[in-house]
């Protein structure tokens, strides 16, 4: 699938973005899934960096500036042992105007009620 988002709001939070998912289930029990997401928000870098002041360590220091466009992805699988239960795995990597990039590491296990 594929979406085309503008978000209005205030300033801060305003942005503009594109956003690619896929999923393919491989077999009855195995599925892969990644998204890909790019996003322009409308105050990426109007700011001046005497005005804007963020916290550090123990020092205050100009906010940091990361760029117009900040991405986001992310690559998936789920296994489905039985019915009632799936167990999926992730990894996920991004970028924002506070941190220059991140990669995170998800673990589900689902239980579902019923299913039984």
């Amino acid at each position: 699938s594929g979406q085309l988002s503008r978000y209005g709001g205030p300033s801060d939070i305003a942005f503009t973005g594109a956003r690619l998912a896929f999923r393919w289930r491989v077999t009855q029990a195995w599925t892969l899934s990644a998204e890909a997401e790019v996003v322009r928000p409308d105050q990426a870098n109007d700011l001046d960096d005497e005005t804007t002041i963020v916290q550090t360590t123990n020092a205050l220091a100009p906010a940091p500036q990361r760029g117009e466009w900040w991405p986001w992805g992310l690559i998936a699988v789920d296994y489905r042992p039985s019915e009632a239960w799936i167990i999926a795995v992730a990894i996920e990597g991004s970028a924002t105007s506070e941190l220059e990039g991140a990669l995170d590491g998800l673990l589900r296990v689902t239980w579902l009620w019923g299913a039984l």
